[in-house]
């Protein structure tokens, strides 16, 4: 099964479809990240690392961030289907982008007149 993976603020949009072949992803405003933002569109550079192990997509960072959902502040959180997650400064406590993830509806079957 695909995913979809929305990262949006009040400046960027982006989303992307994570597949069964998708092992790994990097996200954050250096140039050598898979998805790669400008820094000048967050109050800080960070490093975001997406790993699947076997059918769950885990969101970790080595740096101080946290993930925040249902008021639950985490280091490393296992994504869930239809969940929203908030990307926070850990000094600041503000959340400053979002991770939305839900199953890809883009590639099942449209006609339904079978």
């Amino acid at each position: 099964m695909n995913y979809k993976l929305t990262i949006y603020n009040n400046k960027v949009y982006k989303e992307l479809i994570l597949t069964e072949d998708t092992k790994n992803i990097t996200i954050g405003t250096g140039k050598k990240n898979g998805v790669c933002f400008f820094g000048d569109s967050f109050e800080r550079d960070f490093l975001i690392e997406i790993i699947r192990q076997q059918d769950d997509y885990i969101v970790s960072s080595s740096q101080n961030i946290f993930f925040n959902t249902d008021s639950v502040k985490e280091k490393v959180h296992v994504l869930k289907n239809g969940e929203s997650v908030e990307v926070c400064d850990g000094e600041t406590d503000r959340a400053f982008i979002y991770l939305d993830f839900s199953e890809d509806f883009g590639d099942k079957q449209d006609n339904y007149n079978l």
